[in-house]
């Protein structure tokens, strides 16, 4: 197109592609404070030149070519993994923390304590064997002992449950993502599929991402069509043909573990054979006839591994406190029985090793008399 008009046309795409252009720096700045959002930038190709006989090829403007983002998914994936490993340590230093607030040593009113009191009180005994008064000493400082073990082991027991209904939580909230990131990922295809570019469901789905990676450690996959793929430890938990869920084991009692389906508590638990510790989180498939298939799975980071390492750390604390217990309880009555019995006599544990600490008394009938 030659003349005047051409000339018109030339200035106009280039009014129109620049309109754009203004268009998406106002939309880059009025987000300039806006979480997860992405600079956006528009590309520019000129139009297709027509030939003039004589002159050759002769331009007739610009146009917008497209609007794309302007992101590093390198560094995005390395933010993943940072803060998979920050959440790990942040959850584990809070619940550790808690448990150092409950073992309470050393402290004039711990078990360390109590022990060296009890010991006083033996070592008087041994001065003033028939004293009534020392005897009846022996026996307070026993109970009191006693009483500081159990009211221990019921804290710390405590701190584990509350932080298996942590661990819990945080799957149910784990799941809730993924299925948000599943109805993301079918309105970034369609649109797609349809010639646009979804730029700010893209930034969503980032962030999404960003808050999943928080949660647990998990391998991403970005399909040509801009879906996002899960995995966790190997296992696939979102692809374009399925979504599997993580649930938690929140107890276990004589070889039967109590399962939160989905990390939901709500709905009661179900129960599941084998040997699986408490806090164990497993990963959950539904099949076509509504049975879900179970499989361990470990996860080293995130806050689902930070709550899942604290909850081993207070079972090992908690196992040396019941270890602790049977120790004092079972050398005292052997030295008390002259080495006929050791779980009864003078301090009484119960049958249970992983109750030890909270069975620990005085024999009722030693506090009977000496009270």
């Amino acid at each position: 197109m030659v003349g005047l008009f051409g000339t018109l046309g030339t200035a106009t795409s280039g009014m129109g592609a620049n309109q754009i252009a203004l268009q998406t720096s106002s939309h880059n700045i009025a987000n300039t404070n806006t979480d997860g959002y992405s600079r956006q930038r528009v590309d520019m190709k000129t139009t297709t030149p027509y030939n003039m006989a004589g002159v050759g090829m002769i331009g007739t403007g610009v146009e917008a070519n497209g609007v794309e983002r302007v992101v590093n998914d390198f560094v995005r994936s390395q933010i993943r993994e940072a803060n998979a490993q920050y959440q790990f340590y942040n959850e584990k230093s809070d619940v550790l923390g808690q448990l150092e607030d409950t073992l309470n040593e050393p402290s004039d009113s711990g078990v360390v304590s109590q022990l060296s009191k009890l010991s006083d009180s033996w070592t008087q005994l041994s001065k003033n064997p028939e004293m009534g008064t020392s005897k009846a000493t022996v026996v307070e400082t026993a109970s009191s002992f006693a009483d500081t073990v159990r009211e221990m082991a019921d804290k710390v027991g405590k701190l584990k449950a509350d932080t298996t209904q942590n661990i819990a939580k945080t799957a149910l909230d784990f799941n809730e993502k993924i299925k948000q990131l599943q109805s993301l990922n079918e309105q970034v295809y369609n649109l797609n599929s349809s010639g646009e570019t979804p730029n700010d469901l893209l930034d969503t789905r980032d962030n999404l991402l960003k808050d999943i990676s928080s949660l647990a450690n998990v391998t991403t996959a970005i399909d040509r069509y801009g879906r996002a793929s899960i995995q966790l430890s190997g296992q696939t938990i979102l692809n374009g043909d399925e979504r599997n869920t993580l649930s938690v084991v929140v107890g276990t009692q004589n070889g039967q573990a109590a399962v939160a389906k989905d990390g939901d508590t709500t709905t009661g638990t179900q129960t599941l054979s084998g040997d699986y510790a408490a806090g164990t989180i497993l990963l959950t498939k539904n099949a076509a006839d509504g049975n879900a298939a179970f499989t361990k799975l470990d996860v080293p980071s995130g806050s689902l591994g930070g709550l899942q390492a604290s909850v081993n750390e207070i079972q090992t604390h908690l196992q040396e406190l019941n270890d602790f217990a049977a120790t004092v309880a079972k050398t005292t009555n052997m030295v008390f029985s002259d080495g006929k019995q050791s779980t009864s006599g003078f301090f009484s544990i119960g049958n249970d090793p992983a109750s030890y600490a909270a069975n620990l008394k005085v024999d009722s009938t030693l506090a009977l008399i000496h009270h």
